[in-house]
């Protein structure tokens, strides 16, 4: 992966500080010269579904700065705290015990609309990300909706359960975070993840990535893919000027997918594919 090539966005913003997330770091109340202390803040999450959601206002804007982890529940990308959308508001207004009243006062929604502004968006993060945090940096603490506190080994658990080949893609997701990339999605391009250098704000996505198991592993593994879904998924991503990494997690025959020790006998190797131009 040392030959790709870096597209800046025109109107990107400065580059702030990224990855890790070190926004957090307090002064030692002991030292006289300034001096940083060890402790990172803990962000707090509670476990919904397949997801995890983060709530507190300024929990969100230091994860999201801090790597681009997540997406705004309103927004649906960069997390916003202007007003919440009419559907959100509505959602908010019933949950408050308003009731049908809300629908004959606009004025009503507008009062809504402005007293639930920093209570509007959340943080969704997917398992990977959520594990990712929690485990591979060690500042996301979760629990479930009762209040009950998750270990790592219990958040792997709920998240293997939901998706058996979850520690295949989150042994890719790790892998690339490592390498200093930043993960997104890559639902929109038909494949697992999007690579950016510095981030969407800075940066088009350099690689889709499709995360790939040996064609021999016994299940959970993922579906093979055939020259036409490699041909589609090349196509696509000459036509918006990336490169398609094929992403291979390998592993021990015999290997329990269900431990999350697992991961740390995964192998992963990258293929790169581009289309050949005659041309």
């Amino acid at each position: 992966m040392d030959l790709y090539s870096i597209r800046r966005k025109n109107n990107a913003a400065t580059k702030g500080s990224i990855f890790p997330l070190i926004s957090q770091l307090a002064p030692d109340e002991g030292a006289s010269d300034g001096s940083i202390s060890s402790q990172f803040c803990i962000f707090k999450g509670v476990l919904w579904g397949s997801r995890v959601i983060v709530s507190d206002l300024d929990h969100i804007k230091d994860i999201y700065a801090g790597g681009f982890f997540g997406k705004g529940d309103s927004s649906g990308s960069e997390p916003r705290f202007d007003a919440p959308s009419f559907p959100r508001t509505m959602e908010m207004i019933h949950s408050r015990g308003l009731g049908e009243n809300a629908h004959d006062s606009g004025e009503a929604v507008k009062t809504a609309r402005e007293s639930f502004r920093e209570e509007a968006e959340r943080l969704l993060l997917s398992p990977e990300e959520s594990y990712f945090l929690a485990f591979g940096l060690g500042v996301l603490s979760v629990r479930t909706e009762s209040g009950q506190h998750l270990s790592l080994d219990e958040l792997f658990t709920r998240f293997e359960s939901n998706d058996s080949l979850f520690p295949i893609r989150y042994a890719a997701y790790h892998h690339f975070r490592q390498k200093g990339w930043i993960v997104r999605s890559g639902m929109t391009m038909g494949a697992d993840y999007l690579l950016y250098k510095d981030g969407p704000p800075f940066t088009h996505a350099s690689f889709i990535v499709s995360v790939q198991t040996d064609q021999n592993d016994p299940e959970p593994s993922t579906p093979a893919l055939t020259e036409r879904d490699i041909d589609s998924l090349t196509r696509i991503s000459g036509s918006v000027s990336k490169s398609l990494l094929l992403c291979y997690v390998l592993r021990p025959p015999g290997l329990n997918l269900k431990d999350p020790q697992s991961l740390k006998a995964m192998k992963i190797c990258e293929v790169i594919t581009n289309r050949w131009d005659c041309k």
